[in-house]
């Protein structure tokens, strides 16, 4: 059976390179130094089929599209709840749509079983914000209408999302409502979601940073605190831990948190060990 954990990195047009390119650079190369074998399963999700274009020009195309069931599909009232209301409610059905994809992590248990089950520890106008975010996205010609179906693949069983940031998660994909509700399913089925940079605006707008500690790139701080009142906003840090949730500060610091996250699922020297094979002065301890 295959152990490895799966990772998903979330795309979208805008969105910036290295915030999602230093992650995937992370998981994709982690493996224990004795060992050839890669630890984890990395792959690329966007909401649809196509070419996504990121920020100043380059161009990527997705592993997989969203796919799954929304909230709604799932009997769960969105109205008034709240993320964690939303995990209770889902909890049942999300074990009974596990079936037989579950991986092993040391013993029999699923991956969101032992999410459950263990501690992972070793400055605009709403109105005025929202019109820009459609005059972006009329600009970049998004098509929100695409067949999902079409794709390869349709996203499922991540362990750990990576959500990066840039001018269209803060600008664009704030607006996106499916967007949005997609972030909230994936919190109540992933170990770990992870912003990198902007992409806290992302979880925030979520509901998912509510009541909180966490970070952005420094140049949203203040932002962030003023359009998200119940988030407890940290500076000066390059990622914030609140167990299932963990924010990164600008760009780069998204190589800090996952250099930290391996040593937090594994231990410290596999850090080190990726650390060094990308020469790259990590702070993760």
């Amino acid at each position: 059976m295959d152990n490895k954990l799966k990772v998903g990195i979330l795309l979208f047009d805008e969105v910036e390179v290295l915030d999602f390119a230093g992650p995937y650079e992370v998981f994709s190369i982690a493996r224990h130094q004795d060992s050839e074998e890669n630890l984890f399963d990395v792959k690329t999700v966007a909401e649809s089929k196509g070419i996504i274009s990121a920020r100043n020009g380059l161009k990527i195309m997705p592993d997989l599209n969203f796919g799954g069931k929304k909230l709604g599909e799932l009997g769960v009232e969105q109205d008034g709840d709240s993320v964690d209301d939303l995990k209770d409610e889902l909890g049942d059905e999300l074990e009974d749509d596990e079936g037989d994809d579950s991986r092993e992590l040391g013993d029999d248990s699923s991956p969101k079983q032992k999410n459950k089950e263990e501690d992972l520890t070793d400055n605009q106008p709403a109105d005025k914000k929202a019109k820009q975010g459609n005059d972006l996205e009329n600009e970049l010609k998004v098509d929100r209408s695409a067949d999902l179906g079409d794709k390869q693949e349709s996203a499922h069983d991540f362990d750990l999302l990576i959500v990066p940031g840039g001018r269209g998660a803060s600008e664009i994909e704030i607006h996106n409502s499916r967007m949005i509700e997609w972030l909230k399913v994936q919190s109540c089925q992933v170990r770990i979601m992870a912003s990198v940079c902007t992409g806290a605006f992302l979880l925030a707008e979520a509901g998912l940073l509510e009541g909180k500690n966490a970070t952005t790139h420094w140049s949203a701080i203040e932002r962030l605190q003023q359009d998200y009142p119940g988030v407890k906003v940290q500076s000066y840090l390059k990622y914030v831990d609140e167990g299932e949730i963990i924010t990164a500060a600008g760009i780069s610091a998204g190589i800090d948190m996952s250099l930290y996250l391996l040593k937090k699922l594994f231990n410290e020297d596999l850090a080190k060990y990726t650390s060094r094979r990308m020469e790259f002065m990590g702070e993760f301890s």
